[in-house]
């Protein structure tokens, strides 16, 4: 690395390259074939759900007209199949059939059949909801009343395997305790069925109507829904409700027909209080001036400023009327200090910062808010701040104490996985510090399971063997984003190694928690953002960040601490300038573009083939990384990101697969050299060669990619780390097809889907890969040429 002169900017010798896509070229559609036909008689499904669905009708029949509304219809839950998981088995035809329209679903759990080996318990599977009125429902008993002729419709009523009324017991969550009371009532929140004319055709009159008929509902009992905190989101209706200290009147307000879910409403996460000072002295410098023009959000309890020049790199926005409080102001100004300076090592300089925070102080509440409704209020303020568009890095730190739920995405999750896209921001947000928990409890906390984002754990120490910190949640996240927490990073702790932060009057303090991981996070995004001159997309960040994590070997994830489950995708820089440099023997290429809903492309990686040929039996360390931001379906968590990716990654061009008849694949065969073969088999004994050449085999370090499959292919952020020897590679691509979905059914039409996509080949030592790289791609591009100096001149 060269200076480039007086211009606070430093030259690169070798930084990753851009414009990959120059190289993308349409390919046409698989052939695929249909689903199998069901092979279990129609009689076995049919006596069970007949006997189901005629308990729902004696049920609903016992509803009351205040149960039901205006609307008259109630919610029956429907499970289908593992085996019918994808959003091509859409019972399409059962719904028109019964005209039931799919108003949500909710995880479930199943045995997948198969025909010539054992049936797999305990799979992941789905129950829809269905809403529909009196008429409706009997038509459903219909289609089990004697075998369809059409065979759409026969096909459907196979894939289920229970039927029942959305009941009580399934509409309340939480733990099943009570809650402590708030100002002489329990406090809970209740989401709303949405309401549909049909499938994925909002009825807002209709919507109208629920909300009205709940609220009367409520107020019979003695309840009353808090029309402030009141909001619309996901197509659903999110009301706080206040209850006397009477719990049945909980249990009967939970028999409203078009109720989702009525949980207690969680508290913010608990702010511990002050710590003592740390062991050790931070040598004062000078900071200078902010070089970009670039800033970090934080929603949190107030800062101090810290340094003489706090002024240009702290700014504090009050949007409390309130003073603040010790403890939050303290954590505030821990949480600052570390996406400004990152960790302070004892008796060490104090680090130069590169982007300045913007600090909202949304705590304590106004005077006006009253603690029972203090999540709804402040989630209101993150909107009202991020919708500005003045932030591309926001840290999420103050949020709720609530654990992720499979079957219910939280407020929390929707709004801010919406306002990812609707903005192009980037939240980082803080796993959690319930780790030490018991099995369940120790899972991440909401929002940390947003799919268009990045969740941090926090690991043991900042260098070595990657290792989550006992305190620090665990994954997994929910479908879209199921390696949660995306990743880790130092966060302290208190009995082996603390983490060093400002306090509000200047003071060096050792702490600990993923408040302190999260925001180191936030400010390598950020010196990422600013090194790439303020043009990166949120997506790219994130997908550079992922890319560039410190990621556990296969060995090493084996041991407690350091799976995926604990450290997602590693550990996360605290810098990027050193990355973006590399070696000779390696070569980093970015693709950005859009794919069109009825488009599949292939992404080749443009190295040249000479280098692999050269070779043939040494290792080359091949990493890709795909991420994308999606609209996500709250209503939906089985499918809950509206976009997908479908990625294949093809190592060698000539390598194809053959089927036979019993469509049993054999090889690979290479087309080339093995021509004479092919040619026979094809010829004489009924082989068929396949349409693309052989996909990679989806090993190495890569559990997101089993979650993929098994989750139905949804997932927005995706790496793959394999080793390849150069004999296996030839003229590699990667292709990409979009998926889009509502409700659970697939989509024709869609709108463009952007992705990042960044790919890494490092080849044996002494191989001169990226010069050569860099000599036969013309088309690619440095991603930066230079990288500003981000330390200004002292004032």
């Amino acid at each position: 690395m060269e200076a480039s002169g007086e211009g606070g900017r430093e030259g690169l010798d070798r930084p990753p390259l851009r414009k990959g896509e120059a190289y993308a070229g349409d390919i046409p559609f698989s052939k695929s074939r249909g689903p199998g036909d069901p092979w279990w008689p129609f009689e076995t499904v049919a006596s069970v759900a007949r006997q189901q669905i005629q308990e729902i009708q004696e049920q609903a029949a016992q509803l009351t007209a205040e149960q039901i509304g205006r609307n008259g219809k109630v919610v029956v839950e429907a499970t289908v199949l593992p085996n019918y998981l994808a959003a091509s088995h859409y019972p399409a035809d059962l719904l028109a059939e019964t005209k039931l329209v799919p108003v949500g679903s909710r995880t479930a759990t199943g045995t997948r059949k198969q025909p010539k080996q054992e049936d797999i318990p305990d799979q992941p599977a789905k129950t829809y909801l269905l809403a529909g009125d009196q008429e409706a429902v009997a038509k459903l008993g219909q289609v089990y009343e004697r075998e369809p002729e059409r065979e759409g419709l026969w096909r459907d009523a196979l894939k289920f395997t229970a039927f029942s009324l959305s009941d009580p017991e399934r509409v309340l969550g939480g733990t099943g305790e009570l809650p402590e009371a708030v100002n002489g009532k329990y406090v809970y929140e209740a989401v709303l069925h949405p309401q549909f004319i049909q499938p994925g055709e909002p009825d807002p009159a209709a919507a109208q109507r629920v909300l009205e008929d709940f609220r009367a509902y409520l107020e019979s009992l003695g309840a009353e829904a808090d029309d402030r905190y009141t909001r619309f989101e996901g197509d659903m209706w999110h009301v706080p409700v206040l209850f006397p200290l009477d719990p049945s009147l909980i249990i009967n307000a939970a028999k409203f027909a078009q109720l989702r879910v009525l949980r207690p409403m969680p508290r913010i996460r608990a702010t511990p209080e002050p710590r003592d000072g740390y062991p050790g002295e931070i040598t004062a410098g000078t900071l200078g001036v902010p070089q970009h023009p670039g800033r970090i959000a934080i929603f949190d309890g107030g800062t101090g400023t810290f340094v003489p020049e706090g002024p240009a790199w702290i700014s504090v926005t009050d949007l409390t009327d309130r003073p603040p409080s010790p403890a939050p102001l303290e954590h505030g100004s821990a949480v600052t200090s570390a996406a400004l300076f990152g960790n302070l090592e004892s008796g060490g300089p104090l680090p130069q910062p590169h982007t300045p925070v913007d600090h909202f102080r949304v705590w304590p509440l106004p005077s006006d808010v009253p603690t029972d409704f203090e999540l709804p209020w402040v989630l209101g303020q993150i909107e009202q701040v991020i919708s500005t568009g003045d932030y591309r890095i926001a840290v999420i730190t103050l949020a709720p104490a609530l654990t992720v739920e499979d079957s219910e995405p939280h407020l929390w999750t929707a709004v801010l996985d919406r306002l990812a896209v609707e903005h192009d921001v980037l939240f980082v947000v803080a796993g959690g510090n319930q780790g030490e928990l018991a099995a369940g409890l120790n899972r991440i906390l909401v929002p940390a399971d947003l799919m268009n984002g990045l969740s941090v754990g926090a690991c043991t120490d900042p260098e070595g063997k990657v290792i989550r910190d006992d305190y620090s949640c665990v994954g997994p996240g929910r479908p879209g984003a199921m390696t949660a927490p995306t990743g880790v990073q130092f966060g302290g702790n208190l009995e082996t190694k603390p983490f060093g932060a400002f306090n509000s009057v200047g003071g060096v303090i050792g702490d600990e928690g993923t408040s302190l991981s999260a925001p180191v996070v936030a400010r390598g995004c950020a010196e990422l953002n600013a090194l790439l001159g303020g043009t990166g997309s949120a997506n790219l960040l994130r997908a550079l960040a992922v890319h560039l994590c410190e990621r556990p070997s296969k060995k090493e994830a084996e041991d407690d601490g350091s799976s995926a489950r604990s450290v997602g995708y590693g550990r996360f820089p605290t810098s990027f300038r050193h990355l973006l440099e590399q070696d000779a023997s390696e070569v980093t290429i970015v693709y950005e573009g859009a794919l069109k809903r009825r488009q599949r492309i292939e992404l080749p990686v443009p190295i040249p083939n000479e280098i692999f040929e050269e070779t043939p039996t040494k290792t080359f360390k091949f990493r890709w990384t795909l991420s994308f931001f999606t609209p996500v379906d709250p209503a939906n968590p089985v499918d809950y990101s509206t976009n997908g990716i479908q990625v294949i990654f093809r190592p060698h061009i000539h390598k194809f697969m053959l089927t036979d008849q019993d469509e049993q694949s054999i090889g690979p065969f290479h087309e080339i050299d093995e021509a004479p073969q092919i040619e026979h088999m094809t010829k004489h004994e009924g082989y068929k060669k396949a349409e693309f050449p052989r996909s990679a085999e989806q090993t190495g370090v890569a559990p997101e990619v089993d979650l993929r499959h098994i989750h139905g292919k949804w997932e927005g952020l995706l790496r793959m780390d394999k080793g390849l020897h150069g004999q296996s590679l030839c003229r590699p691509r990667l292709d990409l097809h979009m998926l889009s979905r509502e409700g659970g059914d697939l989509q024709k039409d869609a709108e463009d889907l952007t992705y990042a996509l960044v790919v890494t080949i490092k080849g044996p030592s002494g191989v001169d890969m990226y010069d050569r790289t860099v000599a036969y791609a013309s088309l690619l591009q440095p991603l930066v040429t230079d990288i500003p100096v981000l330390v200004g001149v002292g004032i």
